[in-house]
């Protein structure tokens, strides 16, 4: 079944009228989904002095652009941040922020020198929380480094992915052995072997693996071992990804139909599913979240929220309840869900905590 992909479909919402049931009873009316915002923290862009990486002094935070978060279902968020080292000048970090906004230091990144082989993550491009508590971190391509200028083209200081235990202890995944290779495509194999390209979003499967987007999608196992995900076509899944609740892995793809046309698909990675085809642009809506059932999707354009009912196809406006003192809906940058009800977005300078109502008290 074809149906639009975040186009202006009614939705038709029973019982509004508030009238007699079948069996004589009022119903209430029906109400539509709701996203409630909250404030967690500022992200000022680093200038000056960044703050301790003491915990006794972890005050504020110092972050690049449009940070990556990622946030537990007990409200814990997790932020990369630079902060000063007692050995290190400045370090890239990666932040806590507690349910009570206390901010401290989880991990530190690469403290090794320029020609030296990376003792941690480098420039995180993507965070993702997996089933255990691990976090995960995509290493990408940088331009800048605490220690100096940096390149990724030398062994051992290649992309790749790190693995943070609950406790902070920082371990190699997958990748960094091998050098970035520009423009000479990737490798797959065991965490060794493999060779990574550019890397962005990262997602934490329902099966235990990583999903990490790279030009193309690329799965990692917990033993390292990198392969890259084909589509159902038998090529390559070259796609957008979306993180949901529950380990969902969702892609947003463009192929073509027999008569050559463009078709934009989002795709269920894990289950190998398409969950609907479209001829729309995707090129302004971001998924900020989705269950097994819905999608929640950002009009970056339009500055709206729509959740979409995968079974049936329909959409509908999202109300906005927006903290005292805002007036706008933030411009989302980057978004991870925690729950099935939780979400955080970043904008140009907060975090934000997005608590979802499906309507009807969902």
């Amino acid at each position: 079944m074809r149906v639009a992909f975040f186009m202006s479909l009614t939705l038709l919402l029973t019982g509004c009228g508030g009238g007699p049931s079948s069996s004589g009873s009022v119903q209430p009316p029906a109400t539509g989904p709701s996203l409630k915002l909250e404030i967690v923290a500022s992200v000022p862009a680093a200038s000056g002095a960044a703050p301790s990486c003491d915990d006794t002094q972890a005050l504020g935070l110092a972050t690049g652009a449009s940070p990556p978060i990622a946030a537990s279902s007990a409200g814990e968020v997790f932020v990369p941040a630079f902060c000063q080292d007692t050995q290190v000048s400045l370090v890239g970090a990666i932040r806590r922020i507690a349910t009570d906004g206390r901010i401290t230091t989880f991990a530190l990144g690469n403290t090794a020198g320029a020609g030296e082989l990376l003792n941690s993550y480098l420039d995180p491009k993507s965070l993702a929380l997996d089933a255990s508590g691990n976090l995960l971190v995509s290493d990408g391509d940088t331009f800048y480094g605490g220690t100096g200028d940096v390149t990724r083209v030398d062994p051992g200081r290649g992309p790749g992915v790190w693995r943070i235990d609950p406790q902070g202890n920082v371990r190699r995944l997958a990748g960094v052995v091998q050098p970035m290779q520009y423009g000479a495509g990737t490798v797959d194999g065991s965490a060794d072997e493999v060779v990574f390209s550019y890397m962005s979003t990262m997602c934490a499967g329902s099966d235990g693996a990583a999903y990490v987007e790279g030009g193309y999608v690329r799965r990692i196992t917990t033993d390292g071992r990198v392969s890259t995900v084909m589509n159902d076509q038998g090529k390559p899944l070259g796609a957008l990804l979306s993180c949901g609740a529950g380990g969902l892995v969702l892609a947003q793809e463009q192929i073509q139909d027999a008569q050559g046309a463009a078709v934009n698909r989002l795709l269920d990675v894990v289950a190998g599913r398409v969950l609907w085809t479209s001829t729309d642009t995707l090129t302004s809506t971001l998924v900020v979240g989705a269950t097994a059932d819905f999608v929640v999707a950002f009009n970056r354009s339009a500055g709206n929220f729509k959740l979409l009912d995968i079974a049936l196809g329909t959409e509908a406006d999202v109300q906005v309840e927006l903290p005292a003192g805002q007036t706008t809906v933030p411009a989302i940058q980057t978004a991870y869900m925690a729950d099935s009800h939780h979400m955080y977005f970043v904008s140009s300078d907060l975090i934000w905590r997005a608590t979802l109502n499906y309507g009807d008290g969902r």
